[in-house]
């Protein structure tokens, strides 16, 4: 014990008994730790740490003055309603609140579920699933290229499109089909396909014209891409990532507008599959990534031909035969099949009818709420991307939902419930970004951890490649912890496999170790990530042939 930090009941959330076990536990998690491309051992070392902290970890509630003031499934009990709770959105926080109200039978709650797009959400739709789909085709073109480096095997291999874009579709169908059937099973679940409006307390609009009363509301609508405002943003082939993942025919030639993880993943998947790709970014890619997984990134789509243009956008986009003809704000002109807009996404609030109850909007259009997901409304809540200041992810989004149930489910003599809003502390935060090479994060950046602990900070960083080294095997380890007491306070790693590795490393960053205790570890020989344990400075960073462009590599 002496080995870890003390921690806070905030920092240790998110590692306690009922978190780990409902996630560990969950079918999904496990069906995806066993259909995997992982490692048999870091499959057992995964399920060994998330046991060793479900040990360790401490509960996670939050002692409040102000519950009080937080309804439950009980409250208003004078008033008459035609639901206990009423969900807009059934993308992944407003399905899985839904589903965990509805299993208490012993309530008999009645819920409505209302969503006017698609089941499932953008996760399911035009996210997660049909990209992983999408990104697992094109990462065969790296085991090809290594397959076929130093002629050991020779490989010739060809993207059949319409089968591929076939499979997308059956496999975002499967998992939408599969939800659809789960939720219509469920008695005490009422589901909307319209459109759904609040129109006074306690009173919401199921179009056309269908008023209905509801004891409690969650919002959880999500949100869509950005589209820019400039003359030929409405032309046929200027796209956004939701239409990105569905074209019929693979782009010859593409020009990605945004520098964010979106468009970062879209251009390297485009360009593995054979794609003439341009990138106009208006600063710098990946601006809230750790430097050196932005840096490694950035040089492997150039080595793969990437045509990267920063500070510089376009200004207006006119339609010349089957092409575009996009002209720039460095006056440039560029000839392409298609502009996909990847600069960020917006919130589905604008026909939310929020303003008749006194629901404020933020700048952004985002909903705020307090810790608990409630908003200023004291019977409206709100959950995932659509709420002010949270991180868009769908894992956020889904533990969101059942810390929500909770504080619902509460008797209200209760004097604690969790903490809706803010699921992890940044040191636990983890992400992976699904390009190529593949990179995952957990923590806070180098740049970050510098700005909040000033000299308290030490960096262990090394890469392989890319300076001599094949693009396949290009890889990056990287600790940040904080030199006082050694606490961990970030890790970064980037190469094959990245993406499941992260998920390890997540789960050692919420016993909140230091790097004492965690280079403890036994290495597990040979592989990449089995460096991260010897690493002992940034000593070749500071020496240059560090990126790219520094490269000089004898023949």
């Amino acid at each position: 014990s002496s080995l870890f930090p003390p921690c806070s009941s905030v920092v240790c959330r998110a590692s306690s008994p009922v978190f780990l076990g409902s996630i560990a536990g969950h079918p999904r998690f496990v069906g995806m730790a066993l259909h995997s491309h992982f490692a048999g051992d870091a499959i057992r070392i995964l399920f060994w740490i998330a046991t060793t902290a479900a040990l360790v970890a401490a509960n996670r509630v939050v002692e409040s003055g102000d519950l009080k003031d937080v309804p439950t499934l009980k409250s208003y009990s004078g008033q008459e309603f035609d639901f206990d709770v009423f969900i807009i959105g059934a993308g992944t926080s407003g399905i899985r609140l839904a589903k965990v109200l509805t299993a208490r039978k012993d309530l008999d709650l009645r819920v409505g579920l209302a969503e006017s797009r698609d089941i499932g959400g953008t996760c399911v739709n035009r996210g997660c699933h049909p990209k992983k789909v999408l990104v697992k085709a094109s990462a065969f073109f790296q085991e090809v290229e290594q397959a076929t480096a130093n002629g050991v095997f020779k490989v010739t291999s060809e993207l059949v499109w319409p089968k591929l874009q076939n499979w997308r579709a059956k496999r975002v169908a499967d998992v939408v089909n599969l939800y659809t059937e789960d939720l219509h099973s469920i008695d005490n679940l009422q589901i909307f396909k319209e459109a759904v409006s609040v129109v006074g307390s306690h009173e919401v609009k199921i179009a056309p014209d269908a008023t209905k009363r509801v004891r409690l509301l969650v919002v959880a609508t999500g949100g869509k891409p950005k589209r820019m405002n400039i003359p030929g943003i409405n032309l046929p082939n200027v796209i956004t990532s939701d239409e990105a993942l569905e074209l019929q025919k693979k782009p010859e030639s593409m020009l990605v507008v945004g520098g964010g993880y979106i468009g970062v993943e879209l251009a390297s998947f485009f360009l593995q599959v054979g794609t003439n790709v341009h990138m106009s970014v208006r600063s710098d890619l990946l601006n809230t990534f750790d430097s050196d997984v932005k840096a490694i990134t950035e040089d492997s789509l150039l080595e793969r031909g990437l045509k990267l243009s920063k500070g510089n956008s376009p200004v207006e986009i006119v339609q010349d035969g089957s092409f575009l003809k996009v002209t720039m704000s460095n006056k440039v002109t560029l000839k392409v099949e298609y502009v996909l807009l990847a600069i960020g996404r917006e919130p589905l609030t604008a026909d939310l009818g929020l303003g008749n109850v006194n629901i404020s909007l933020d700048k952004y259009r985002k909903v705020p709420v307090n810790k608990y997901a409630q908003t200023s409304a004291p019977w409206v809540f709100a959950l995932g991307d659509v709420v002010a200041n949270c991180v868009e992810l769908q894992t956020i989004a889904y533990m969101q939902a059942i810390r929500l149930a909770e504080v619902l489910l509460r008797q209200p003599s209760a004097a604690t419930a969790p903490m809706v809003e803010k699921i992890v502390p940044d040191e636990h935060l983890a992400t992976v970004l699904f390009a190529t090479p593949r990179a995952g994060s957990v923590g806070l950046t180098e740049e970050r951890a510098k700005a909040t602990y000033k000299d308290d900070v030490t960096v262990l960083v090394e890469k392989w490649g890319p300076c001599c080294v094949a693009v396949f095997d290009w890889y990056l380890l990287k600790v940040v912890y904080r030199t006082s007491d050694e606490r961990l306070l970030g890790i970064h790693i980037a190469g094959k496999g990245a993406d499941e590795t992260t998920q390890a490393f997540a789960i050692v960053m919420a016993l909140n170790p230091t790097w004492t205790a965690f280079k403890s570890a036994i290495a597990i020989h040979p592989t990449y990530t089995e460096d991260i344990l010897f690493l002992t400075g940034d000593e070749d960073r500071q020496k240059g042939n560090w990126r790219r462009h520094e490269c000089n590599c004898a023949e």
